[in-house]
């Protein structure tokens, strides 16, 4: 009998009560939908990004006189800036994965310029991941100028800990002279 009730109470907890003439319509999972929303909002974001950033490289890019390519470095609008900021996390995010990703150098540093102009609170946990794990010192080194657009509380710590730790000599002293520049005078 107690295995019975047992069963019934946990049918009664998965399935809801049953009644006579009602279809079994199984549970909503809210959290799957919201995470399947969150990932097409992202998916969006990438979008976004990767436009920006490909019609800004091709902004930069010609050919000379003679026929040879050049590249230039090609400013980043002022529109582009809040269509990301407007994108909220998930233009933090898609613009933090693309600096990770294979992707040419321009794009990669291009990215990173651009979570600096965004700036404000929100750039800090991107930019630290970057500035304590990326592979290549010149993008740890632009990511130290980047993480000044955020408040001095929340970046500091980030940027004392490279100039103290940080495995390449030019990223040190990059971090030394932004923490000479930026700190508050007391």
């Amino acid at each position: 009998m107690r295995t019975y009730i047992a069963t019934q109470v946990l049918l009664l907890a998965f399935f809801g009560p049953r009644t006579p003439g009602r279809k079994f319509v199984p549970r909503q999972d809210t959290r799957s939908s919201q995470q399947s929303a969150n990932s097409i909002e992202l998916a969006n974001a990438r979008a976004v990004v990767a436009g920006i950033l490909e019609k800004s490289i091709k902004a930069g890019t010609g050919r000379t006189v003679e026929g040879y390519p050049y590249y230039t470095f090609a400013p980043v609008g002022t529109s582009n800036v809040e269509t990301i900021r407007g994108l909220g996390k998930n233009g933090i995010t898609a613009l933090a994965e693309c600096v990770w990703s294979d992707k040419e150098t321009r794009a990669r540093g291009l990215a990173l310029r651009i979570l600096g102009l965004v700036g404000g609170p929100q750039i800090v946990s991107p930019l630290k991941e970057i500035i304590e794990h990326h592979a290549v010192p010149a993008i740890r080194e632009q990511a130290l100028w980047d993480i000044t657009q955020a408040p001095w509380s929340l970046s500091s710590g980030i940027i004392e800990t490279a100039a103290e730790k940080d495995p390449d000599p030019e990223v040190r002293r990059t971090a030394k002279k932004i923490l000479v520049r930026y700190s508050p005078k007391l």
